[in-house]
């Protein structure tokens, strides 16, 4: 084969790209490995001085790239070509082709496919192959850019997807809890709605009661309609006598003086005490009691017929009624419901009264109907022993709860400690304290709480709280699961200075109180300190360590 040289102007150069180049010169150096390979080593030593000069080329045409396009370079390689690629060289610089460059390249391209035909046919495959390849490689980088665009549209999607989840998830928990919230809110409602419903029939129930007593009243004040006329002179004559102000006055003495002396002072059959009255220890011992019974409803009758003109006459009544109360036993009482219960209700509402005739059938100036308050009347000695008396005899909870209120702010003061103590107040706020008055357990406990902190009338507290009565009531609030633990708190504040007196153990191991005080540790949260702190002192001052008390529980369950 004829040697040939092939001119390379920097038109070409410049027209086709460097990887294009580049791709070809590889190409080349095949085509030679492959004609070497098979047989075409006639001129080897041509051909590796050729292969040599290749690789030359390749590294100078960076530097050519550089160079002026319109000066024309010719580089002389002893390549030994085929024909086809001979005629397909640029031969002359050509002033338009830098213009037309890419379509150069372009067409040299279609012009060297095409002339594969002429190589043989091993080449050719080898060639087709590699451009299968290159095609395949190129389709599958636009794959893989498509793919990867994709995946990062379906990464975006996913966390909007996961953000919108998390919300949703956020809203819901928020929905759970107001519908938590909302479910206590209802069962509190359903509970206050019973309860309301309950009032609400009592309340019906009392006022047909009401209803029916009133008509009662009517019918037999019309029978007495049209009495003789000596009777309505008797009558007048006998409201005339009561409108005296010294009557009243006497009246008032009369009243306290039993109320001090006598009934305030009753005989003390445990102590061996007695009375100042020589004439009283004489009588019967029901004696007392029974003038009691007999006089009550003559005092619960004055608060309807009795003018209440001055605040004096009014606690000296309160006061007489109260003395009575507390000589009355419980057989009595129950006997007297209806008398207790028209007092109690006096007593909290008040009295309505009009303004009697003067002299010569003068009216008064102020002919208006007034309200004679016991309960709600600014003088607070008449309203402390109010309060008591609605605590003695009234038996609606909304009423009891209202005066524990006003004892408790009234308490704050000394002057109505000190009342607490005189009236011997205690015995009647320790009745209250039971199971059944749950509601009114916490307001008791308070007001003990506010005498045991003031020294001077600890000792009264003491007394009064020192018996089996209180000491029951308290184990049993001990031993409900539905004590709330601020009423268990106050309570052991109350045992605890009740654990001080020595005397008192008999009746913590009468009714096993440090048992049950053991119980409640062992079930007590920790945040509870206050509870858990003052039920250890109480154990303390009993002389319950852990080991006694741990030894004593053994031997009951043995």
């Amino acid at each position: 084969m004829a040697d040939s040289r092939m001119p390379v102007s920097p038109n070409c150069s410049a027209a086709l790209i460097y990887t294009q180049q580049k791709y070809y010169t590889k190409a080349f150096k095949d085509l030679l490995k492959v004609i070497q390979d098979s047989g075409w080593n006639d001129n080897r030593s041509s051909d590796s001085s050729d292969s040599s000069e290749l690789e030359t080329d390749e590294e100078q045409q960076a530097v050519y790239q550089s160079q002026d396009i319109g000066t024309h370079l010719y580089t002389n390689t002893d390549v030994t070509l085929p024909s086809y690629l001979v005629a397909n060289t640029c031969t002359e610089p050509s002033v338009e082709a830098t213009a037309v460059g890419k379509h150069n390249s372009r067409k040299s391209q279609s012009s060297f496919i095409k002339g594969t035909n002429s190589l043989p046919p091993e080449v050719a495959d080898i060639y087709e192959e590699l451009c299968g390849i290159y095609q395949k490689l190129q389709q599958h980088n636009v794959e893989m850019k498509q793919l990867s665009n994709a995946l990062k549209e379906k990464a975006k999607e996913n966390k909007r997807l996961k953000s919108s989840f998390d919300t949703l998830k956020e809203m819901n928990d928020a929905l759970k809890k107001q519908l938590n919230e909302v479910s206590e809110q209802n069962k509190q409602l359903e509970m206050q709605a019973r309860k309301v419903q309950a009032r609400l029939e009592n309340l019906q129930r009392k006022q047909a009661f009401q209803e029916v007593q009133k008509c009662k009243e009517v019918s037999q004040a019309t029978q007495y309609l049209k009495p003789k006329q000596t009777e309505k002179a008797s009558v007048s004559m006998k409201l005339k006598v009561p409108h005296s102000v010294q009557v009243y006055e006497l009246l008032t003495v009369l009243m306290d003086w039993i109320s001090d002396v006598e009934i305030s002072n009753p005989k003390s059959e445990e102590n061996g005490s007695r009375g100042k009255s020589l004439c009283i220890n004489q009588l019967p011992a029901n004696y007392v009691q029974e003038k009691c019974a007999k006089i009550l409803p003559v005092v619960v009758e004055q608060f309807q017929l009795a003018p209440l003109l001055s605040p004096k006459l009014q606690f000296s009544l309160i006061k007489f009624a109260y003395w009575i109360l507390r000589q009355l036993g419980k057989g009595s009482q129950s006997t007297m419901a209806s008398t207790l219960r028209r007092l109690g209700e006096d007593t909290f509402k008040g009295v309505t009264y009009k303004p009697t005739e003067g002299k010569h059938g003068e009216r008064a100036a102020d002919n208006k109907i007034k309200l004679a308050a016991f309960y709600k009347s600014n003088n607070f000695s008449l309203r402390f022993l109010s309060t008591l008396i609605v605590l003695k005899t009234v038996t609606q909870v909304d009423y009891l709860a209202q005066a524990l209120d006003t004892l408790c702010m009234d308490l704050k003061s000394d002057e109505g400690r000190e009342l607490f103590v005189e009236y011997d107040a205690v015995e009647i706020v320790l009745k209250l304290l039971h199971l059944p008055n749950r509601c009114l357990i916490s307001s008791v406990l308070d007001i003990l709480l506010q005498l045991s902190m003031e020294p001077r009338f600890f000792e009264p507290f003491v007394e009064n709280c020192s018996n089996e009565a209180f000491f029951k009531n308290a184990a049993a609030l001990l031993r409900d699961p539905k004590s709330d633990v601020p009423v268990l708190e106050k309570l052991s504040v109350v045992l605890q200075k009740l654990s001080k007196i020595k005397s008192n153990k008999k009746y913590f191991e009468l009714f096993n109180i440090p048992q049950q005080i053991q119980e409640i540790q062992r079930s007590a949260n920790p945040d509870h300190a206050f509870l858990v702190i003052n039920l250890n002192s109480v154990l303390f001052h009993l002389g319950y360590t852990k080991g006694s008390i741990l030894s004593s529980s053994a031997n009951t369950n043995y």
